[in-house]
């Protein structure tokens, strides 16, 4: 009688195995998943920040093209203004362009 009930004891440790390794391997896929969904998230960011660092870029070096060009015009308008000063004649100048 005790070697059956060693013997069933046994088989229900390994039961209590199989049941505890199976949950084992559903729990590391489920995390093996969580880790692959934290990736691809984090990927997809990784990859919007690097949009929006180009964009940044981008518009930065429009700022500065429209910055030049300001001064290129405003260096025309005084230009322009101060030989109409000299032919006895002001020009518009910056404050005309303003609409002052």
């Amino acid at each position: 009688l005790e070697v059956a009930d060693l013997r069933n004891q046994v088989v229900d440790v390994e039961d209590e195995v199989a049941l505890l390794g199976a949950a084992h391997a559903e729990a590391a896929t489920k995390m093996d998943g969580f880790f692959k969904e934290v990736w691809e998230r984090c990927c997809t960011v990784s990859r919007q920040v690097e949009m929006l660092a180009a964009r940044e870029a981008e518009n930065h070096a429009k700022i500065e093209k429209m910055e030049q060009l300001l001064g290129r015009v405003t260096a025309a308008v005084e230009a322009l203004d101060s030989r109409g000063a000299r032919g006895g004649e002001a020009g518009p100048g910056m404050a005309g362009l303003a609409g002052e």
